[in-house]
């Protein structure tokens, strides 16, 4: 049964050479995005996971409005800290 339905596939992908070029090209490119994508999601995901602490880590971030735009970057002030252990305490 199975002979019979790998036959009847490769007489088609020969018959029409240009539609089977296109759809296995389609396939092939859609399952290589797909997979990318899945490894993008799971790198961001398990980001820090080999820390101790990683669900307390946080990042800061300045932003600043300038005329040309807004405008973020990740320093921030040395007397920040001060600040934010007196807010958050011991999860800074």
């Amino acid at each position: 049964m199975f002979r019979n339905y790998w036959l009847v596939a490769w007489r088609l992908l020969q018959k029409d050479k240009l539609y089977s070029l296109i759809g296995t090209t389609g396939l092939a490119a859609g399952m290589a995005v797909a997979l990318l994508i899945g490894l993008w999601v799971h790198d961001e995901l398990t980001f820090n996971d080999w820390h101790a602490n990683h669900a307390t880590i946080a990042r800061i971030l300045s932003i600043e409005t300038t005329k040309g735009g807004i405008d973020v970057s990740t320093t921030a002030p040395v007397p920040m800290e001060a600040e934010l252990r007196s807010k958050y305490g011991s999860q800074f």
